[in-house]
């Protein structure tokens, strides 16, 4: 792939959550194996709950989106020019982490305890089982909206 970015390059961003109407405070941190495993993203911000269940790792990094989906969306626009697939792929890891973050501020407002918005389940296994699920989905109304 053409697109070059250097080890461990950390952007620093201040996201307007849509909602909850709050800022939030996030750093980006991209590796070089940045087309396999998605960047990890911090936010620091006293709403965060710092806890698997609210997709927040222990070394406080967010879970936002699951590694094979990133990797499939990467090779998904590998054909693309280098600045339309950076800005897609921006644009999918910033959507995807407003939501969640934009989930934990929301709770922190409504007094929410427990995470109750859909979800990947918990572990490798089961995760890409269901991914696994998702994409046959997808491929079935691709194929039946051929059909038609």
């Amino acid at each position: 792939m053409a697109l070059k970015i250097g080890i461990n390059r950390k952007i620093r961003l201040i996201l307007s959550l849509p909602e909850s109407k709050e800022p939030a405070r996030i750093e980006i941190d991209i590796s070089q194996d940045w087309e396999t495993s998605p960047p990890r993203v911090f936010c620091k911000e006293h709403w965060v709950k710092r806890d698997i269940d609210w997709h927040v790792y222990s070394d406080r990094s967010l879970c936002y989106i699951y590694d094979r989906e990133w990797a499939d969306e990467v090779l998904s626009v590998q054909n693309l020019g280098e600045q339309d697939r950076a800005l897609y792929l921006s644009d999918l890891l910033l959507t995807f982490v407003i939501y969640l973050l934009d989930r934990h501020c929301l709770s922190e407002q409504l007094g929410i305890t427990n995470w109750i918005w859909p979800e990947r389940p918990h572990g490798r296994e089961k995760a890409e089982e269901e991914y696994r699920c998702q994409l046959r989905e997808q491929f079935l109304r691709l194929k039946a909206r051929a059909e038609s």
